[in-house]
């Protein structure tokens, strides 16, 4: 099955939730940048902590070890994401915010049918699947 993953069940696979770590190391898959961001920057917020007020003002000052990230990251095929005209095609036609909109746009580019997620807006995509399914059985 080809799969994309979807930035929070990366970010729960890094806090140790089970069933997102059952996702993650039973299946490769696919991200795009708009994954990439949210990733990295919600590992950044939860490793210093910070509001992203103070993150943005006090970035330049803060250390932190981005492998963890990579290492994670490494493990998908990072695909492209569409033209701006597909994604807001994408946002009205699902009502999905842009990145949520990004990456259901990339995933019908590459001929995606999967998503792992834990987002209930992707619901209103009816031509998906969403796993795990465990866990959209009880929704």
């Amino acid at each position: 099955m080809e799969l994309f993953f979807d930035s929070n069940v990366l970010l729960k696979y890094m806090a140790g939730d089970e069933m997102a770590a059952r996702v993650v190391e039973e299946n490769s898959g696919y991200i795009n940048s708009t994954v990439v961001s949210e990733v990295t920057y919600g590992y950044i917020r939860t490793i210093t902590d910070m509001s992203p007020f103070d993150l943005k003002n006090r970035f330049a000052t803060v250390n932190v070890d981005l492998e963890p990230v990579r290492t994670l990251l490494e493990r998908f095929t990072e695909i492209p994401v569409p033209p701006a005209s597909t994604i807001l095609t994408v946002i009205s036609k699902y009502k999905l915010l842009p990145n949520d909109a990004t990456i259901l746009a990339s995933m019908q580019m590459a001929g995606i049918k999967s998503l792992a997620t834990f987002d209930a807006d992707f619901k209103r995509a009816k031509n998906i699947r969403l796993v795990p399914e465990e866990y959209w059985k009880s929704k």
